[in-house]
Formats: structure tokens, sequence, C-alpha cells
């Protein structure tokens, strides 16, 4: 990931060539075991970060460490070698794929065995479309069109971290040629110019964390301003020396050491907060020198040894977590990851001595290299390709295409595509399911979604039609029922216009009802709802406003002269069904028909405890409202299950119904009631 060359002595020199910049060498261009010390601090506590470990909860700030220590040692070798006169761009980009492809190639290659054995096609089809960017250095711009960086899915990415890898080399394209175009003006020139390139980075940055935070963190505009933070780090140096600043370096390293236990993943990034970060490093490479403390801290043995193979060892933490990740099926235990990143580091010690070291010494020649580094890219992104358009070859597994190709809610027209907007409904329009002039209106959330292609196949085949309305974690209630998510808008105009509307006669609620009562699926992550009286303080007190609502809700339907019927929660289960069909697979050689009877119940204790407050709360209506029970198509006596009679999954994920689940549902609404 980032330059060593000080100290291996791989600083081969190019011949002399005709540039005669106007620069002079510089008596400065030395091996600083500090940096490698400053890279072991980088490398720590992302790496940490990624095992889960609640310390570290900004350890994430060590990728921007070594942005800026890469813009350091990169711009002092070129500064040199322009001095020199001896700059070529085909021996920078030579020694750059002799530092970067070897290891990150076997990285990649012992990924895919791995993937083909333990992912789900759908994971696999991701996998490999992240082998395709990652080997022509675009997977930052992959990932921020498909993952949040700070989503739990995110760590199910074995080449999440080459994101990091991608902006840099897209920074040395253009970054050499820059600067000898810019020190044949002089040096004063050169730096103006390469800091009205970090402000106009930094400005994008600034701007881009509040219009899209999450493509922000990996597009490469809104980063390279910490490189070039470290290019004018260099020319100071190159200029003046490392100037000895005791306290001055300290108070760089804490404002590394800071971010690392404070910020979290609610912290914009990269943003103004960045600069916390990157302004600490860029004070340690300017006044750390050897005899201040900080320099003598990071330059302790066991940091600068960690520094040296910390290429390798970002490389390998990722891959080891994400699998493990995916082969536990549930959340390892803090043990493993802790294991697993100490394990990291003697993996990270054989590659560096057994692949970094020999490559970068010139295992090989010239010639021999590029046509293996070339091999590798074509290799790599056809493999990847042929995984990406083969979508994950589904065939890995008996019976995966039966359920991959039920609609979901995620295939929901109504509940995603077709999903009209607050101003639509002002004016009448509605996303419709069935055929003819609609009487009914479904309204829900994603729950109401996962019935809508089930419903509209029943409805169309009854000649009736229904008002489509849902939107993720919108409870469908009046009385500005809502967590801050715009979803009082939307119900409010939702539900007014169908009180308005004497076509609709009867009006069907859905939803996941307990997320309303005791927060966010009963998790200590609770959402904390208001109605238009308060706002709820506490997890319980959502219950209150929930019932308020509720309560206000069926008050005006009646009123209107609407016929309403309150679909009952569904149950709710530990594992993602089909991810945990898929896997159980995968690992014990089944079919999806025999993994599915392996799908954990949950005791029908545990559901009416869940949903009690809900319950409790609509047992005040039985009278007024019809209550479509659906317990009884997912539950016995003692126990509620995610397949049917036919061992046949009714779940897509651990709440949202799938197509089958679906149809038993819409039958019970509507079949001789509606």
């Amino acid at each position: 990931m980032l330059n060593s060359a000080f100290r291996d002595g791989t600083v081969d020199r190019p011949a002399r060539s005709a540039c005669s910049p106007l620069i002079q060498r510089s008596t400065y261009l030395k091996y600083r075991p500090e940096v490698d010390g400053l890279r072991a601090l980088a490398v720590v506590p992302v790496i940490l970060f990624h095992a889960d470990v609640g310390l570290f909860t900004g350890g994430f700030v060590g990728v921007d460490v070594f942005f800026v220590i890469s813009g350091y040692l990169i711009t002092m070798l070129l500064i040199e070698d322009i001095a020199d006169g001896r700059f070529s761009i085909l021996h920078f980009y030579r020694r750059r794929a002799r530092r970067i492809f070897p290891a990150l190639f076997l990285v990649m290659l012992v990924c895919i065995p791995f993937a083909w054995m333990w992912m789900l096609p759908s994971e696999l089809k991701d996998f490999s479309a992240s082998v395709f960017s990652t080997s022509l250095f675009l997977s930052n711009i992959y990932f921020l069109s498909q993952v949040d960086y700070f989503a739990p899915n995110a760590e199910l990415q074995p080449l999440l971290h080459t994101w990091s890898l991608a902006i840099e080399e897209q920074y040395y394209l253009f970054f050499p040629p820059l600067l000898v175009l810019c020190l044949r003006r002089g040096h004063e020139v050169a730096l103006i110019i390469l800091s009205v390139c970090l402000a106009l980075s930094l400005l994008f940055s600034v701007w881009a964390s509040m219009a899209d935070a999450q493509r922000n963190f990996f597009f490469s505009l809104g980063r390279f301003w910490e490189l070039f933070a470290g290019a004018i780090a260099a020319f100071v140096v190159h200029k003046q020396g490392v100037r000895p600043r005791n306290l001055v370096a300290l108070l760089g390293l804490g404002a590394i050491v800071a971010p690392i236990l404070l910020y979290d993943d609610q912290t914009p990034f990269p943003s103004l907060y960045t600069v916390l970060p990157v302004g600490g490093v860029v004070l340690l490479v300017l006044f750390a020198a050897p005899e201040t403390i900080a320099a003598r801290l990071l330059g302790h043995k066991l940091l600068v040894w960690i520094g040296l193979i910390s290429y390798s060892a970002y490389l390998w933490h990722q891959p080891l977590f994400a699998f493990a990740r995916i082969r536990m099926l549930e959340k390892p235990p803090d043990g493993l990851m802790i294991a697993l990143s100490l394990m990291t580091i003697p993996i990270a010690y054989l590659s560096w001595r057994l692949v970094e070291q020999p490559f970068r010494r010139g295992l090989i020649g010239r010639r021999w290299f590029f046509g293996l580094n070339l091999a590798g890219i074509i290799g790599f992104a056809a493999l990847g390709l042929f995984g990406y358009f083969s979508h994950g070859f589904e065939g890995r597994i008996q019976g995966w295409h039966t359920i991959s190709a039920l609609p979901s809610v995620e295939d929901s027209y109504c509940h995603n595509g077709g999903r009209t907007t607050a101003d639509q409904m002002r004016n009448g329009a509605f996303c419709t399911l069935g055929t003819g002039v609609p009487s009914i209106a479904m309204i829900g959330d994603s729950h109401a979604g996962a019935l809508f292609e089930s419903a509209d196949e029943y409805l169309t085949s009854t000649e009736i039609a229904s008002l489509a309305i849902s939107g993720g974690f919108c409870a469908p209630l009046l009385n500005g029922f809502s967590a801050g998510k715009g979803c009082s808008e939307t119900m409010g105009i939702a539900l007014q216009s169908i009180l308005e509307n004497g076509a609709i006669t009867d009006i069907i609620l859905i939803a996941e009802w307990g997320n309303y009562t005791r927060g966010y699926r009963g998790t200590d992550r609770a959402d904390l709802w208001s109605d238009d009286q308060g706002v709820a303080t506490t997890a319980e007190e959502n219950t209150k406003v929930f019932q308020r609502s509720f309560d206000k809700t069926i008050e005006e339907l009646l009123r209107a002269g609407k016929t309403v019927h309150v679909v009952l929660p569904v149950p709710e289960f530990k594992q993602f069904a089909y991810e945990y069909l898929g896997h159980r697979a995968l690992f014990d050689g089944l079919s999806v028909a025999e993994a599915t009877q392996l799908l954990p119940p949950i005791d029908l204790a545990e559901y009416l405890s869940t949903n009690k407050e809900v319950l409790d709360t609509f047992a005040r209506h039985a009278g007024a409202v019809r209550m479509v029970e659906v317990q009884d198509l997912f539950c016995d006596a003692t126990q509620c299950f995610q397949f049917g009679d036919q061992n046949f999954p009714l779940y897509s994920d651990f709440n949202h119904l799938n197509y089958v689940g679906a149809q038993l549902v819409v039958e019970r609404i509507f079949k001789g009631s509606i």
C-alpha cells in the first residue's frame, strides 16, 4: 500500500534523463523509523475497527494516516529523482507495480476458492464484481455505488479494503507528471499549485460529506487532498529538514489517537473532521525528529516491525474477517475476531518476507514481471466478469433458483419503483394493484410492500383494484406519528386522501407493528417515535405514542365510513431465511429443500411477548375493526416456523414474507371478506 523503499534499499535509479528542473537535491532523503511506527499506528486500529473491537470506533482513520504517509514518501522520492534529472514515468510505475501487485494478486487468488465454497450466488456475484474492479484499481468506484462502508453487509466483502489502493493508484496516475510540470517552474510555484489542489479537494470533500456522505467515503476527489497534504509536507522537509519540536510532535500524535478513540460511524467522513488526523500526521512528519519523544515512541522496534509488514497486514485482515463472518452464519464471538486480528500478523510477515520482498528486490526480470502483471490483470478481470455475468453460479446450490426467482419485498413494484411521492398523492396519484377502479387501499410499511405482488395477482384474478401505499419504517398512522423519516407527511397525506375518497370502502393496515412500540425490533437500537402530543423519551414511551396514534387513526377511518382491516403481525426470526438456507446448503452439501427443515423456529411465547403491547392495543378495537389473524399460518401450539407444510420457505429474510408466504396472508385478507 505504501512505499518502504527508504528502509529496504529498493530505490533503484533509472538512467539520467535530460530533465533539468529548478530544484536542488536534499540532504534529508533518509530512512525515518518513526514513519514505519506511524504505519503501525495506522494499520492496527484499522484491523481492530474491522474486527469490531469497541474501543477503536474510529479506527477507520488509519487509512487516512496511510494516505498522508504515502503522499509524503512518494513525493520525496519523486523530488529527488527529478532533482537528479533521473525521473522516468515508466520506472515510477514499474516500482509501484513491484510494491503493489504481487501481494495483492496473492490475496485475491487465495480468496477465490473460499468465495466459491462459501458464498451465496448473490454474494459471489458481488465478489466477482469486486475482483474485476480491484484488478483495474477501480474498486472504490464500484463500492461507492454498492456499499455503505459502515453498514453490516460491508463486513462480508472480502475485498472492501481495496478501495484505498484504488484511490492511491488513481492519484499516482496524474501526480508524477503534474509534479514534473510544476517543478519546471520552481519550488515555490509547485508548492502553490499543490496547495490549491489540496484546497479544492478538501472543499469538495466537505461539500460531498453533506450532499452524499456514503459515496463521498469512497470517492477519489474527496480523498486526494490527504495525499496532497503529504506531498506538501515532503516539500517542506525537502527544503528545511525535520525540525525537532517535542510539544508539536506530541500534539500531532494526539491528533491521530483521539479520532481513533472518539470518532465512530456517525462521524461525517471524510470532512472537516478528517483534518484532525491528517494534520496530526503532517505535524509528525515535519517535527518528529529522532530526538523527540514522539519519534522515540513511534520508533519502538515492535512498532517499526509492524510498520514494515503493514501493507500485507492491511491486505490480509479483511478477507480473514469477511470469510469468518460468512462461515459462522451468526456474528462471530469477540474472542474469534481478536484471534483473527492476531493471526493477521504472522500471515502478514510471511507475505512480506516471501512475496513482497523478493519481488521488490528483482526476483524476476522486468519483462517477465511485466508479463505476469499483465496476465494477472487480464486474468482476474476476466474471471470477475465471468462470475458476475454467471450470476454467482447458482447451479452450485440445488434448488437455489427456485427460491431466488420468487418475488420478494425488494421486487415489489409499488413498494419500490412505482411508489408515489407525497406531492403525487396530493394530486390523487397512487400505485394500484389488480384491475378496475380501486375500492380498497392497502397501506403500511415494508411488511405491506412484501404482500403487494401476491395481492396484485389475487386482485387481478377477482377483477378488484386496490391502492398500494408503503414506505420502509413508515407506520400507517395519523396524528403525526413519525421518527423523523419523512413518514409523517407521507402517511398523513395518503390517509387523508383515502378518507376523502368515497370510492374507497375498505382500508387494510399492514405493518411490522412491534417496531413502533418497543423500538427498533425490540433491540437497544430503539427509534423514538413522536406524535402531535410529544416525543417519546424512552423506548417504553413509544407504546403510549403508538396507542394514541393508532386510536386516532381508527377513529378517523371509522368516522369516514370505512371498513378497517388490521393485519396482525407476522412472526420474526433470528436468521435471514435465504442466506441461512444457501449457506447451510453450501456448508453441509444439502439441497435447499433439505436445508429448509433446519431453519430454527421461535417459541410461540416469544412471538406473543414481542407483540404484547400491539395485541393489547388492537384488542381494544376488536369490535369495530376486523382483525386479520395470521398466527395460525406460521405457528402451531408451541412454536413458529419460517417454512410451510411442504418444507418450502415462507420468508425471504428474518421478517419479510416471500411470495409464497405472502400468498397465505393475502388469501386470509381477501377470501370471503372483501
